[in-house]
């Protein structure tokens, strides 16, 4: 408790005692993980982060003392809202409403598009972010023919909600959505009567175990941080655009 109220003191100076942009010309943007950097990145910025990128579940990061510095020395504050150290944040830090911006961290090409621009309009980099989200939009149909030419195309799924967005982006027919709540008995059960051909998991908190043992399948997992460590020595993914391409290599080696 102490710890907390120390926290709370610190950073309420800090955002009173920097309550103006920084006079230098490119803003300084701090991002609460790897995910949203990424769309800092896709925006034509550059961030720094609050929870290490190869964290297997960054939003349980909790505010330390030593981020109050880089909080304080910040212009602009981006995240998601799932963020446990948010609720810390928003509740007991007084802050400039218009140095925290907010967006929503999906890989479907529309929602993309807004948390891109949202950050963009902000740091000034709303040319480089529309030429970006182009090219994005450029390998979401791209990566759709693919999964025609293989055949994968539309097939019936099962997704792990935290991949729902992106399954949809690539043509999916959802069956069914299991999480982000553990799976019960009930669930298990009403999902083991679909039909689907694959299930796409998150290896962030996976749960399709059990519904690869009732229906016989092997769930193909994907990943939504950026920075994860990848098995094998594989490249880890540091972007938007090369974490959605690992995603479509993994589902592509699927052999349905």
């Amino acid at each position: 408790m102490k710890k907390m109220i120390s926290i709370v003191s610190i950073v309420v100076l800090a955002f009173a005692a920097t309550a103006g942009l920084s006079a230098q010309s490119v803003p300084k943007v701090l991002a609460t993980n790897a995910w949203t950097a990424a769309f800092v990145k896709m925006a034509g910025g550059n961030a720094e982060l609050l929870a290490p990128a190869d964290m297997v579940h960054p939003p349980e990061y909790e505010l330390k003392v030593s981020d109050v510095v880089k909080i304080r020395d910040a212009d602009f504050l981006v995240y998601a809202g799932y963020e446990a150290l948010m609720k810390t944040v928003l509740e007991s830090f007084k802050k400039p409403e218009d140095r925290m911006i907010q967006i929503t961290t999906s890989y479907e090409s529309g929602t993309l598009e807004a948390s891109v621009l949202a950050i963009a309009d902000k740091i000034g980099t709303r040319s480089v972010a529309e030429k970006n989200i182009a090219e994005y939009r450029k390998f979401i149909t791209e990566s759709q023919n693919r999964l025609k030419e293989k055949g994968i195309f539309g097939r019936d799924v099962l997704v792990n909600f935290h991949q729902k967005p992106f399954a949809q982006a690539l043509g999916f027919n959802i069956l069914g959505v299991f999480g982000p709540q553990p799976l019960n008995p009930r669930a298990i059960a009403e999902l083991g009567r679909l039909e689907p051909e694959l299930i796409l998991d998150n290896i962030h908190n996976p749960m399709a175990a059990p519904l690869e043992e009732i229906l016989n399948l092997d769930a193909v997992v994907l990943i939504n941080f950026p920075g994860f460590p990848m098995e094998g020595g594989r490249e880890t993914p540091s972007d938007l655009p090369s974490v959605a391409e690992r995603n479509l290599e993994e589902i592509l080696k699927y052999n349905l």
